[in-house]
């Protein structure tokens, strides 16, 4: 990528960087998907000011040809938007779904990279809970997510700029307070980022929990230690019942706070729409189409308020997502390996190994030991001594921590 290309993704959040990588491969389906939607969104905008024209116009003209076209017209636009948000539901959905795969795809290609360590470290539930609910997310809402913010932005422009062609007056009067949307927005951001990612990681917690807990049934039973993997369990469930309900609070203060932009914007429209009405400056037809535009209007603005929490939700299972990626393997393997000769087996020498694992410093420690072609050799000690760890280090599934293992010279 440019320098100039970097400066101009620069404003962008990581994460939608990210997303916009994972897009790009289905960008075909996406773009179908959004124009569809959008194309169903403005479609929508035609009903006002078919009502506007059948106010002032058709039915004081009482003409019934003009009044089956403007029936016709609004049901253009009724159906026509659905038929349209439908089609482009269904594209999106497809892209999800191959998003969903291609991710787990290469999650999966690149956790089988990984060294034994992160395995031995590394409960089972941590590890499978990134192709869980994280990716779900990502794939499922992340995949509208941008589509969602353009056709927010386009919608929003051109509800405005018919409303000021309407009534400049009026539109002037309103705008102002969409800075409540915005004020709203600026202040629960932060709040919404941290209780999303706590979301995350308590359910992240949950799943491995439950996951060790069920692959130690028996040994629970035998213990009569049933009581205190419930008390753990209830433990874990009900830090995670408090975070939701603690991002759920915020998303609902947020919701309220933007929605109190919408209600003074539709007494403004009748308050102050009502007193041009009756001075004779703007039409009753005028006067009910710009009432439906405030409507749509905030329409895409308080459900951007749904849209910013889940957002931030999905920004959390982007950064899980990532994380995952973003593992490397503690084993590095060379750019051109060696290969071996079937033909001439190679002797084994071990020069003063030393290693030792996470939880057993200091496990094995072998001065010298030669191992020569067709030689057969038994190890013997008891459980935990290090047998299985010697043919692992042979094969290279760990590194020695001290001096080396030469195979073949």
């Amino acid at each position: 990528m440019s320098c100039e290309q970097n400066r101009k993704s620069a404003w962008l959040p990581s994460e939608l960087r990210w997303l916009s990588k994972q897009i790009r491969p289905l960008l075909h389906l996406h773009v179908a998907s959004f124009l569809c939607i959008t194309a169903g969104s403005l479609l929508a905008l035609l009903t006002p000011l078919v009502l506007k024209w059948m106010i002032d116009q058709v039915l004081p003209q009482k003409k019934l040809g003009l009044l089956l076209l403007a029936v016709g017209l609004i049901f253009l636009s009724y159906q026509g938007k659905t038929v349209l948000t439908s089609l482009g539901n269904y594209l999106m959905l497809s892209a999800a779904q191959q998003m969903g795969l291609t991710l787990r795809m290469n999650l999966l290609r690149h956790l089988d990279t990984l060294s034994a360590d992160y395995y031995e470290d590394t409960p089972v539930g941590t590890v499978m809970y990134p192709f869980k609910e994280p990716i779900d997310e990502v794939s499922y809402f992340g995949s509208d997510l941008l589509p969602a913010i353009v056709r927010t932005l386009v919608t929003t422009g051109f509800t405005i700029a018919t409303m000021f062609m309407l009534s400049p007056a009026l539109t002037l009067a309103i705008l102002p307070l969409v800075s409540t949307f915005l004020i709203a927005r600026q202040h629960f951001r932060r709040r919404l980022t941290v209780d999303s990612d706590l979301v995350q990681a308590d359910r992240a917690s949950w799943s491995e929990f439950l996951e060790e807990h069920l692959s130690s049934v028996i040994p629970i039973q035998l213990l009569g230690q049933q009581k205190r993997q419930e008390r753990r369990a209830f433990q874990r469930l009900a830090r995670s019942v408090r975070s939701q309900q603690r991002l759920f609070k915020s998303g609902v203060w947020f919701t309220m706070g933007s929605s109190l932009a919408v209600v003074l914007s539709m007494c403004a429209v009748v308050g102050y729409g009502g007193v041009k009405v009756l001075a004779g400056t703007l039409s009753i037809g005028s006067l009910v189409a710009f009432y439906s535009f405030i409507i749509q209007l905030f329409e895409p603005l308080s459900g951007a308020a749904e849209l910013y929490a889940r957002t931030q939700k999905t920004f959390g299972s982007i950064r899980q997502v990532q994380a995952a990626f973003a593992l490397t393997p503690r084993i590095v393997k060379i750019a051109i390996p060696i290969r071996l000769s079937q033909e001439h087996p190679a002797q084994i020498d071990f020069v003063e190994v030393e290693f030792g694992y996470a939880r057993q410093k200091n496990m094995i420690h072998i001065p010298s030991l030669r191992i020569v072609p067709g030689e057969r050799i038994a190890i013997v000690g008891e459980n935990g001594a290090g047998k299985s760890t010697i043919a692992k280090l042979i094969t290279r599934i760990y590194d020695v921590d001290a001096v080396s293992i030469v195979i073949g010279g």
